[in-house]
């Protein structure tokens, strides 16, 4: 694959040296409103792909002209200008600001729209917007900056960590709370299999209106991801990007010192004098990435290609990731315009050393005074006999656990100009993730001993694939005041996923470690574990839309979407899908000419049906299963049965969505923004069901019942404050408001009630933390109310008579869940952003902040390791002395309580990200050079007590929990530079 990579490359590069014969050109230079040059502006012949793109000082050459060509200039953040070209040499041009961005082209799914035309709630990100930062998703650098869209990433410094996005709020038990990913126009795509330097736009479908187009995937939202593609110029454009980077431990566990434990008696001195985090952790890690893109085109062939390498370490001792990629996109056009291809290629390779956050959750607790090897034998680790309790440093050091990933994406289209405006096109897209997992623990590890066993290795074979076929039609009609485009189009999409996985134990020697499965005792006795399981879905769908425009003013689009998917039952195997939006413009109204507040302002409202079929296949399928093993003539025979109670009648999820929005731009374009409100009720809710035996086979069944319900406010703002030639300032901003709720959990025929969710960990685990039922808030939590502290530092609640709280207080040892209340939810309320964004002459300065409110967070570190009845172990030094915030636990001698004491405001503000660069000018070569210093994770402000608040979920149905085990959170600090050549 990697020598037809490279094949490719130079083909592109010899090709692209055939330029063709230029009629007439020529030059300019083209600046803003402040006489200063631009940069990056595209130029192209109205009606064709010749163009050119204008140098660090603002000038451009285009050729092959003819009188009457219209030369289109386009920059982000300016407004469109045409100009007619009459046989002049030159033509100087001045771009005005847009802030509202008229013009801006938005994706919407198959197709694009003008932002002037968009009628649903889409927001789009630019490259430009990106925050610049050290990530392996891309998806991290919108971290924040669109409103209602939540980002986590518990796992923050842990470069294998993986990601959690929720648009507006969860909408669903069963089948997944996550938005469709499309990436250049393929549904189903993955993330990390895209280099943020590869990408210039992401486009998010919040609206039911534009998501609907894409069916039974869409109810949580859609992301469209567009890459970069080559533009016409005659020279070949090179860009690099790059940057080194280091972390440091940030918000470090204050516990008790070895000595502080001696005298209080928890345990006996063993020796030494232990820093298990430090053990664990390493001072300032090094990593790099590298991105090197080529660019070029001609008229007919324009190319982008591009190779990623990036190396990365963790902060703790465990944990690194190497990972290396290409992407290559081709656009060729022939016959005069008649066929256009498009090839896309992406390949990527993935090497990662996983580490075991359980180790952290040992840190804490461990006895301090533990020697990490052994006294009497120094090249061995100490092996710790105790419950619950191993060497942390041994586990990290001695087992091995690895992965290894290869990613391809690739996809062509052929597209058919029958006429300048009907075209019709085909795409064939194939995508692959294959995973494979190793494990192995060696024969002298603690896991071993504690087994008895000489050693356990276990290897993980994943696959997933993806094959796309969509045909699409497209139709424009154009009139003085009337525009319509027509689509239709039809989809066929193909899901497989396969896995293997073997364990052996008590090996003759660890010196192959996982790669002799093969030679462990436990096969040869018949006692090795070995499993393997395959699935596979399809979705068929028909589709069209149709989106009008009358006199740039009133705008009108409906979509619908007929889809079928073998996942649902035989009843209900398709779906109809409709989305309607309209728009008015009222700047385009007479009566709004003589007013000089808006420069732009427009109402829209859409509604849209959105489905979720994301849960496993085969539910509505009759499945046979094993039911045990029998001896019988002297053989073991496998036993099968009715593995499931069919049911014909499953189907997806569906939710119907609500959103009506205002976009203005005011004050000369200095003000610009949207405030939009949502509904949005999420209805036949997948989940298991328990039922009658007989007449049912099984205890449950999988069904659709239930409604979940969202509604919100969202605004965002971008202020254009100050416009110098050499000194300016930006500010953008959002806030979004979101209330989540369960309607309803039961029907005539199934009856759940409630659901009692987030149980506590053992050892001595308390119970759950939250209630699900109706009525309530997604992530309530359920507790008992506090009452304050009796002489015998016991923990006492208010008591509950017919469901009122009176003055009395109790014991909570022995009270039943009738006791407890809704004490407040995990899940924000608001959550908000502000990035403020400085130009001084070459210098630039951007300080991105944001945060969440109206949210309680359960610091799991303070109810384990902040009471003193955990005995034996290491505790916080707050168990037994004063804190400076949060929690006083000094005074508690109880146990673990589900008590709404251990619940703290999670409010915070995060300066997320500082960047300052500098941009030289005039270097020879160069079109542009860049020197950036970034810090990511600067700098917290909460009244929360633990790590961060950001260590605690937001998203999905389980909220809310900083938890024992965790991945330290560092501060990231970024030398970095960008140039084009």
């Amino acid at each position: 694959m990697i020598k037809n990579f490279y094949f490719l490359l130079i083909t592109i590069f010899v090709f692209s040296a055939n330029v063709l014969a230029q009629q007439k050109s020529v030059t300019g230079t083209v600046t803003d409103d402040k006489d200063i040059p631009l940069p990056g502006v595209t130029i192209l012949v109205k009606g064709t792909t010749n163009g050119a793109i204008t140098d660090i000082d603002g000038n451009y050459s285009i050729g092959g002209l003819n009188e009457q060509d219209v030369l289109v200039f386009s920059f982000l953040g300016m407004k469109t200008q045409e100009v007619t070209y009459s046989g002049q040499g030159n033509i100087n041009v001045t771009l005005e600001v847009d802030a509202f961005g008229l013009d801006e082209v938005i994706a919407i799914g198959y197709g694009t729209v003008d932002k002037k035309e968009l009628t649903t709630s889409v927001t789009h990100i630019s490259e430009a917007d990106f925050l610049n930062i050290p990530s392996t998703n891309p998806i991290m650098q919108i971290q924040g900056k669109v409103a209602g869209v939540q980002i986590e990433r518990t796992g923050a410094s842990d470069p294998n960590a993986g990601e959690s996005i929720q648009i507006r709020g969860a909408g669903s038990r069963t089948a997944g709370t996550g938005p469709l990913v499309v990436i250049d126009g393929i549904p189903g795509g993955d993330l990390k299999n895209v280099d943020n330097n590869d990408i210039e736009s992401i486009d998010i479908l919040k609206g039911g209106a534009a998501a609907a187009i894409y069916g039974t995937r869409a109810a949580n939202g859609v992301i469209i991801v567009t890459t970069k593609g080559g533009k016409v110029s005659d020279r070949i454009q090179v860009d690099y990007s790059g940057y080194i980077t280091t972390e440091m431990i940030k918000n470090e566990l204050e516990l008790l010192s070895a000595d502080e434990f001696l005298e209080l008696g928890i345990s006996k001195d063993e020796g030494a004098r232990t820093n298990w985090f430090d053990e664990l952790t390493t001072n300032f890690p090094m990593s790099h990435s590298h991105s090197l893109a080529l660019s070029s085109g001609n008229s007919r062939t324009q190319y982008r290609a591009s190779v990623l390498y990036r190396d990365y370490d963790g902060i703790d001792i465990a944990t690194a990731r190497e990972e290396y990629g290409a992407r290559v996109n081709i656009h060729h056009t022939a016959f005069e315009n008649l066929l256009e291809f498009d090839l896309n290629i992406a390949p990527r390779f993935v090497k990662e050393k996983l580490t075991e956050y359980g180790a952290f959750y040992q840190a804490i607790h461990l006895n301090p005074t533990l020697p990490v090897m052994d006294p009497d034998n120094p090249n061995e680790y100490n092996f710790i006999v105790a419950h619950d309790t191993w060497n942390p440093v041994e586990q990290l050091k001695l087992e091995k656990r690895e992965a290894s990933r290869k990613y391809f994406t690739g996809s062509g289209k052929v597209q058919l100009n029958l006429l300048p405006n009907l075209n019709t096109s085909l795409m064939y897209a194939v995508e692959s993730n294959d995973r494979q997992y190793n494990f192995f623990s060696p024969s002298n590890s603690t896991e071993s001993k504690n087994n008895s066993r000489r050693g356990e290795a276990s290897r993980e074979l994943e696959n997933w694939d993806n094959k796309i076929l969509d045909w699409l039609g497209n139709y424009i009609y154009e009139s003085d005041d009337f525009v319509a485009r027509i689509l239709g189009g039809y989809s066929y999409q193909y899901f497989h996923y396969s896995t293997f996985s073997a364990k052996n134990y008590d090996f003759p020697s660890d010196a192959l470690t996982y790669n002799d499965l093969g030679s462990g005792l436990y096969l040869k006795e018949g006692r090795a574990e070995i499993g393997s399981d395959r699935n596979s879905s399809t979705i068929i769908a028909f589709f069209g839309r149709a989106n009008l425009s009358y006199q740039d003013k009133y705008f009108l689009s409906g979509s619908m979407r007929r889809e079928g998917s073998s996942k649902f039952g035989a009843n209900n195997k398709w779906g109809w899908f409709p989305g309607v939006s309209v728009g008015w413009r009222l700047t385009g109204e007479e009566f709004m000419q003589t007013q000089r507040l808006f420069d732009e302002l427009k109402l829209r409202a859409d509604y849209g049906v959105t489905g979720n079929q994301g849960f496993p296949s085969y539910r509505a399928q009759k499945l046979y299963s094993g039911a045990g093993n029998y001896f019988t003539m002297g053989q073991w025979i496998q036993g099968f049965g009715p593995g499931n109670n069919y049911n014909p009648d499953l189907q997806w999820e569906r939710s119907i969505n609500f959103n009506v929005g205002v976009d203005f731009s005011m004050l000369n374009n200095h003000l610009s923004g949207s405030l939009e409100y949502y509904n949005r009720t999420s209805d036949g809710l997948l989940g298991e069901y328990d039922v009658a035996v007989p007449p049912n086979i099984h205890t449950q069944t999988w069904v659709n019942v239930g409604k979940i319900k969202n509604e919100g406010a969202e605004l965002s703002l971008n202020a254009i404050l100050i416009n110098k030639r050499d000194f300016g300032y930006n500010v953008n901003a959002v806030a979004a408001y979101n209330k989540n709720w369960l309607v309803s959990f039961s029907n005539d025929i199934y009856e759940a009630g409630q659901v009692y969710l987030n149980t506590l960990p053992a050892p001595g685990s308390p119970g759950p933390t939250m209630l699900l039922e109706e009525g309530s808030e997604i992530g309530s939590w359920y507790m008992f109310k506090h009452a304050g502290i009796d002489e015998n530092g016991m923990l006492l609640a208010y008591k509950k008579v017919d469901g009122e709280f009176t003055d009395e207080k109790q014991l909570i040892q022995g009270l039943e869940h009738d006791q407890k209340y809704h004490a407040g939810t995990a899940v924000p309320k608001v959550t908000a952003s502000l990035n403020n964004s400085f130009r001084y002459k070459n210098f630039d300065l951007n300080l991105y902040f944001r945060g969440a409110f109206g949210h309680k967070i359960l610091n799991e570190k303070n109810m384990y390791f902040g009471l003193k009845a955990f005995e034996g172990a290491n505790l916080l030094r707050k168990a037994y002395f004063p804190a400076d915030k949060g929690i006083q636990l000094y005074e508690v001698n109880d146990a673990k309580k589900i008590s709404d004491f251990f619940l703290q405001k999670g409010d915070y503000v995060k300066l997320d990200v500082v960047s300052l660069g500098y941009t030289f000018k005039n270097v020879k070569n160069i079109s542009n050079l860049r020197f950036y210093f970034s810090g990511k994770n600067m700098f917290l402000f909460t009244k929360y007590d633990g790590i961060d608040p950001e260590l605690a979920p937001i998203t999905g149905l389980e909220p809310g929990r900083e938890t024992q085990a965790y991945y330290p959170v560092s501060r990231t600090l970024t030398l970095g530079v960008q140039a084009s050549f």
